[in-house]
């Protein structure tokens, strides 16, 4: 697993407030083939995992459902987006 953090922002009672969300990653890994490409073990996803979410004062932060997968997003995309760099190179 790798680690990763994250910069967002989150509305709570009207108020906007920005976060730092700390992440745990596994990028999707192709399980082992045979001599004939067969699969001898499954392929594994990508998984995320979200280790903590703190504000500006570093205090804890609970995340809705939708605020963790808007994490997720941004973070697959912050992936992505390095990966095209680095290709670009």
């Amino acid at each position: 697993m790798s680690y990763m953090n994250i910069e967002m922002t989150i509305e709570r009672d009207d108020v906007e407030i920005e976060i730092s969300v700390e992440l745990d990653y596994q990028r999707a890994c192709r399980g082992a083939r045979g001599s004939f490409g067969e699969p001898l073990e499954p392929d594994e996803p990508e998984n995320f995992e979200i280790t903590s979410a703190t504000d500006e004062d570093g205090k804890e932060v609970e995340l809705t459902e939708s605020e963790q997968q808007r994490a997720i997003e941004q973070a697959i995309n912050d992936l992505n987006s390095a990966a095209e760099d680095y290709n670009e190179d």
